[in-house]
């Protein structure tokens, strides 16, 4: 769950930095606008990593017919709508339009897939 999370901030930041219609809102904890973007990045890390353990599971069950008729690319709408969960639960980001949130919720996952190779299978 751990390298879940951490898979999940490096990805989201290397997203965040890609794409121009996505902002990191800073809280405003410390004077320092990095430390203060940090907080964000880590807080919204750990909102997805509790949806991605909750409520993502549950949407793949409920969509699951669905899922099978288009042979897996459903799940590409079930990852967008768990982000457009994500950015009405969380005040640290905003993305602009439906389109922005399916290329956030893609490359999201290429780079999540991408990094996980990098980790032990323990």
């Amino acid at each position: 769950m751990i390298r879940n999370f951490l898979i999940n901030t490096l990805g989201l930041a290397i997203v965040f930095y890609i794409l121009p219609n996505t902002n990191i809102l800073a809280t405003n904890i410390t004077n320092i606008r990095l430390v203060d973007i940090g907080i964000s990045l880590f807080i919204i890390s750990v909102i997805l990593t509790a949806l991605s353990l909750t409520v993502k599971p549950i949407l793949k069950i409920v969509s699951f017919p669905i899922n099978v008729v288009t042979l897996g690319l459903f799940s590409i709408i079930i990852n967008t709508v768990v982000i457009i969960i994500l950015d009405k639960i969380s005040n640290s980001f905003e993305i602009t339009g439906f389109v922005n949130y399916l290329i956030f919720s893609v490359l999201l996952s290429v780079i999540s897939v991408g990094l996980s190779i990098f980790k032990d299978s323990d």
